[in-house]
């Protein structure tokens, strides 16, 4: 879970290298930059506060779901967060366009994920004799990586993007980054109460969904197996590479035509 949803927050990291492209603005690295060490120092506290969940007995867990679901919030961008600053800085070159919406409903999707997490976290520990919670040398590491996971996005922000931390947490801000953390979490609890009545996928995901469309991807494979036979015929490639020269030819003749 935590794994998959690293890969679609790297799609997150394309897009806003793209739109500086787009725009030519150059400290849009930096701001790439900057959000993918927030998401990367969050996540590796969350999948710390695996181990320490699991090690923990049913009694003396809670602290550690508080401190998992602090870190889940601000990874989908809870208002006052590093997360949230994170999401504010690739809003400039993202824009408020299709992509910002797309991003708004990226946070949504990340608050219904992290609740779902906290919710494993939980069950993790259930069944467990009554032990404490992990030794020191367990807790401590886990413990600054999430302080430093928390804090560390306060000090970068106006660094990256050269703004001041009130002016992040504007009101108009708040609104922003709160919205889509509160349909979020609505839409978690909603789909919590449903319970057994949603449809669950075993583990293997991706590859339970493929071997339903398998039939129809071995379709689709023939055809093209049967394509390549018939590009591969001294005839059929001849003449299309015959077409793409005079098509490079006559581009290259129109090009220079226009050329000043």
């Amino acid at each position: 879970m935590l794994a998959y949803s690293t890969v679609s927050q790297m799609g997150v990291v394309a897009t806003v290298i793209g739109g500086a492209l787009v725009q030519g603005d150059a400290g849009a690295a930096a701001i790439a930059a900057f959000y993918a060490a927030n998401h990367i120092l969050l996540k590796g506290a969350l999948f710390l506060a695996v181990g320490i969940a699991a090690a923990s007995a049913p009694g003396a867990v809670m602290p550690v779901l508080g401190l998992a679901g602090l870190l889940g919030l601000s990874l989908a961008g809870l208002p006052f967060t590093g997360g949230a600053l994170a999401k504010l800085a690739i809003k400039g070159p993202m824009g408020e366009g299709a992509a910002g919406f797309l991003l708004a409903l990226s946070a949504a999707g990340t608050t219904v994920l992290m609740a779902k997490f906290v919710l494993l976290l939980r069950d993790s520990a259930k069944g467990r004799a009554a032990f404490p919670l992990p030794s020191q040398r367990l807790m401590a590491p886990w413990i600054v990586l999430s302080v430093l996971a928390l804090a560390l996005p306060f000090t970068l922000y106006p660094l990256v993007t050269g703004e001041r931390i009130a002016s992040a947490f504007a009101l108009v801000n708040v609104e922003k980054t709160a919205v889509p953390v509160l349909l979020g979490l609505a839409l978690a609890f909603a789909l919590h109460q449903r319970g057994p009545a949603l449809p669950e996928v075993p583990a293997g995901d991706v590859l339970v969904l493929a071997e339903r469309l398998g039939p129809l991807l071995a379709r689709g494979l023939a055809g093209i197996g049967r394509l390549d036979d018939v590009l591969r015929r001294w005839g059929v490639a001849g003449a299309l590479l015959a077409g793409l020269v005079i098509a490079l030819v006559s581009a290259l003749a129109i090009a220079v035509r226009s050329a000043p």
